[in-house]
């Protein structure tokens, strides 16, 4: 068993981290010559109020907002509804 010192746990998990943070930053695809920021394909989503299915007319409009509104605020709990492949991942 190797036995670890503080600041040697401490500059590990601080490696770490970075990792991370590069690897959180970016977004790989399998044809691309090379990473792309997150920031620069990130789209900023509209989400509807409420759900599409209780319109009572075929062409009401039910009112959007952009996920950066809602997101933007760290006090707002968030819960997203949708059908499979709406975008509630991404």
């Amino acid at each position: 068993l190797t036995k670890f010192d503080k600041e040697d746990c401490v500059d590990y998990i601080g490696q770490h981290i970075e990792e991370n943070i590069k690897w959180a930053c970016n977004i790989s695809f399998r044809d691309s010559i090379k990473t792309k920021k997150l920031t620069d394909v990130f789209i900023d989503l509209d989400l509807y109020i409420a759900p599409l299915k209780i319109r009572t007319e075929v062409d009401e409009r039910i009112p959007k907002i952009q996920i950066s509104e809602i997101l933007g605020d760290k006090d707002t709990k968030v819960v997203l509804l949708g059908q499979p492949g709406a975008g509630k991942t991404t």
